[in-house]
C-alpha cells in the first residue's frame, strides 16, 4: 500500500489512524521524507519495530534503489522469521512523483515476486489544493495515479462557501482521475476499513502528465538543531516571524522542540504555508532530547532561517559582511585567509 499526497495534506495523521485498525496488524511501515533529517516517523502515533525511516530523497529519483533494497530486505527477514509482516505501507514524501515510484519499484521483478500492490491512496488538502495544483505539477500527478482519494481539511474552509468549494474540488478530482474512489475526512472506523481494502484488479495506471525534472530541484530543505532547552515563547516568535515574512516561500514546517517549561516531553510544531497547527506534546522523547526543526521551502536562502533561529536561541555567529571580510581579505591573519564562513 502506498500513501501519497502533497506537503501538508495529512498523510502522517491518516497513517496513524489506519495503523490502529485490526486489519492493519503485522504491517511494516516505510516513511520517506525530503531532506536530511526525517521527523514524520516520530509523529506517527502507532510505532513498532517494523517502522522505518528513509530520508534524503523524494522517492522518485536517487532513493528508488534504496527503497527496493529495503523492501527486499524486509521480505528476507520475514521469510527467516525475524519479522512478522503481512504488508508494507509506504508513506511517500510530499513532493514525490508517485508515478515514477510505481514504475521504478514495480518494474523490479524481485519486488513483484514477493509483493502485490494493494492500493495507492492520495490525500488532498481542500485548503491548499487549488494553489498546489496551479503551482506544483507533482500534486496533480499524485492524484492521477491513485485508486482512492481522501479530502482533508475541508472543515477549515469558510462555512458559507464550504459545500460549493468541496463540490468543485470533487469535480476536479473526477476530471483528473474518474476511476478513483473519493472520501472526505474525518473517516469513521467503517469508512477507514473500506478505504484500506485491497483493489480487486492487478492493473496499475501510470498514465500521468510528463514530470519536468527541474521541479524537484526547486524545493529546498533547512534543518535547525539545538541541544539546549529553549523557551516556548522563543519558538512562537520564530514561527511567527517565518510565517509572516516568508509565507510565499515556506511550504512546510515540522519539528520536535526541547522546551525549558517541559523538557521531559517534546513539543510538536507543524505548519503548512501560513497555517500553524496548534502545539501538541509527545508523551516521551523517541531519542536524545534536542530541538530539530525542518523547513521545506522555495526561493529563500536557507541561511535566512538559520541566522534567525541562531539569534533567537543565543547561538553566537559572525554576521555575513564580517565573514566575507575575513575570508576575502588578502591581508588576513595566516590561517584565516581560507576561513569557511559556513
Amino acid at each position: 500500500m502506498i500513501i501519497t499526497g502533497f506537503l501538508g495534506s495529512g498523510k502522517t495523521s491518516f497513517l496513524s489512524k489506519i495503523l490502529k485498525l485490526d486489519e492493519m496488524a503485522n504491517s511494516a511501515v516505510i516513511i520517506n521524507e525530503f531532506g536530511e533529517c526525517g521527523l514524520d516517523h516520530l509523529l506517527v502515533d502507532y510505532l513498532s519495530d517494523q517502522t522505518f525511516a528513509l530520508a534524503n530523497g523524494c522517492l522518485c529519483c536517487n532513493v528508488n534503489d534504496e527503497l527496493a533494497e529495503n523492501i527486499l530486505d524486509l521480505a528476507v527477514q520475514n521469510q527467516q522469521g525475524l519479522l512478522d509482516i503481512d504488508r508494507i505501507v509506504i508513506e511517500t514524501s510530499g513532493i514525490s512523483d508517485t508515478a515514477n515510484l510505481v514504475q521504478n519499484i514495480w518494474n523490479n521483478p524481485q519486488v513483484r515476486f514477493h509483493f502485490q500492490l494493494e492500493k495507492i491512496i492520495t490525500l488532498i488538502s481542500a485548503l491548499e489544493w487549488s494553489d498546489n495544483r496551479s503551482t506544483y505539477q507533482e500534486a496533480e500527478r499524485q492524484l492521477a495515479i491513485s485508486d482512492t482519494v481522501i479530502i482533508s481539511k475541508s472543515d477549515l474552509l469558510p462555512v458559507r462557501s464550504r459545500d460549493v468549494e468541496v463540490a468543485h474540488l470533487m469535480a476536479e478530482i473526477e476530471m483528473i482521475n474518474a476511476r478513483a474512489d473519493c472520501h472526505i475526512m474525518p473517516l469513521s472506523a467503517a469508512q477507514s476499513k473500506v478505504v484500506i481494502e485491497p483493489r480487486t484488479d492487478d492493473v496499475i495506471s501510470i498514465d500521468t502528465p510528463e514530470s519536468p525534472a527541474h521541479i524537484i530541484g526547486a524545493f529546498k530543505t533547512c534543518t535547525l538543531s539545538h541541544r539546549l532547552p529553549v523557551e516556548t515563547k522563543t519558538i512562537e516568535l520564530f514561527l511567527d516571524f517565518v510565517i509572516s515574512r516568508h509565507a510565499d516561500t515556506i511550504l512546510r514546517i515540522k519539528g520536535l522542540v526541547l522546551t525549558e517549561e517541559n523538557p521531559g516531553r517534546p513539543l510538536i510544531i507543524q505548519a503548512v504555508k501560513s497555517t500553524l497547527t496548534p502545539f501538541e506534546w509527545l508523551k516521551q522523547w523517541p531519542s536524545r532530547p534536542q530541538t530539530q526543526i525542518t523547513l521545506i521551502h522555495i526561493g529563500t536562502d536557507s541561511a535566512v532561517f538559520i541566522d534567525l533561529f541562531n539569534s533567537l536561541t543565543n547561538v553566537p555567529s559572525i554576521d555575513r559582511p564580517d565573514k566575507m571580510a575575513i575570508s576575502d581579505n588578502p591581508l588576513s591573519i595566516t590561517g584565516l585567509g581560507n576561513f569557511n564562513p559556513d
